[in-house]
């Protein structure tokens, strides 16, 4: 709540001046602050507002870019709008370049390796969150380059290797602790949860992803995906009744926040159980619903698991 009223009132003040300069730090900040607690719409509100202006206000503030384009890309995707994602990343990057700014671009690469993990497209994340390290030990960014390493553990377990990458997230998740940071730290455990399940310790994921849920329950944009987890491991422990209670929370939170693109993983991983219980007919209508909503990102692994799946229920 603090941050948000910290938000609106730089607004307020930065329309007064009516500067680009404080105008686009200033709806860099909405973007950040709303996407934090869940507000997806408000965040591209804001997004839209102040896109003309980030650059102009990285000159001030150099985050300005990244947070502008950088989280309003996982916005844009969140909301289901994969290829706007994905334009607007492309930005982040050329634009933090252009102005020369070792921070600003390690921002930008920071989150471009953020959104290459919810596009499921591991091994370009990995090489993201390697340069984002890379540049972030380089240049004494703390806390770039100890997130980033969770974001590289992760992208290398989930390229095939574990064993390498649950050390290296760990060590991230070391470092995140020792600057005393929480912000994140839902995606984060979340992350490690599957990291760990790649690797079969399913047990131990379960617990930490049970740590994902309970650290900070405000950070709402990110909890959906930690339902759906822990409902994927309890899965896997063959307790039907609790994952199938888990997947219909994510869902319910993926609406409440307006993030169709964690309501189809939500609901591509029911469908599934649904179908293992012999109620096919009870999946293809839910998956059918959701998945005709979308208009792009037909090539993400999302949107092409539910395609499989809901061919497979109606053939």
């Amino acid at each position: 709540m603090a941050a948000s009223a910290a938000a609106d009132q730089l607004l307020e003040v930065s329309h007064r001046e009516g500067s680009q300069e404080a105008l686009g730090v200033a709806h860099a900040l909405g973007v950040t602050v709303s996407y934090f607690r869940g507000d997806l719409n408000g965040a591209e509100t804001q997004f839209a507002a102040g896109a003309s202006m980030f650059k102009a206000g990285a000159r001030n503030f150099p985050a300005a870019v990244g947070a502008g384009f950088g989280y309003g890309s996982h916005v844009a995707w969140m909301r289901g709008f994969a290829d706007a994602g994905r334009d607007r990343m492309r930005r982040a990057i050329a634009e933090a370049a252009s102005l020369n700014n070792p921070f600003e671009l390690a921002f930008a690469r920071y989150l471009a390796a953020n959104l290459l993990l919810f596009l499921r497209e591991f091994s370009e994340a990995k090489s993201e969150a390697a340069a984002a390290v890379a540049l972030s030990d380089e240049h004494g960014f703390q806390q770039f380059a100890t997130s980033g390493r969770i974001f590289l553990g992760f992208a290398e377990a989930a390229c095939g290797d574990p064993s390498s990458g649950i050390p290296t997230v760990a060590s991230g998740l070391r470092g995140v602790g020792a600057i005393g940071s929480r912000i994140g730290m839902t995606l984060f455990l979340s992350w490690f949860a599957e990291a760990q399940a790649l690797d079969g310790n399913i047990p131990e994921a379960l617990d930490t992803v049970e740590q994902a849920l309970q650290v900070n329950p405000a950070e709402l944009s990110w909890r959906p995906d930690a339902l759906r987890i822990r409902g994927e491991l309890r899965s896997r422990l063959a307790q039907t009744d609790e994952a199938a209670s888990d997947f219909r929370e994510a869902i319910a939170v993926a609406q409440k926040i307006g993030s169709k693109a964690w309501e189809l993983r939500a609901t591509t991983s029911l469908a599934r159980l649904l179908r293992s219980t012999n109620r096919r007919e009870e999946a293809c209508t839910m998956l059918a619903e959701i998945y005709n909503w979308f208009t792009e990102g037909f090539d993400t692994a999302d949107v092409k698991d539910a395609k499989a799946l809901l061919d497979e229920l109606s053939g």
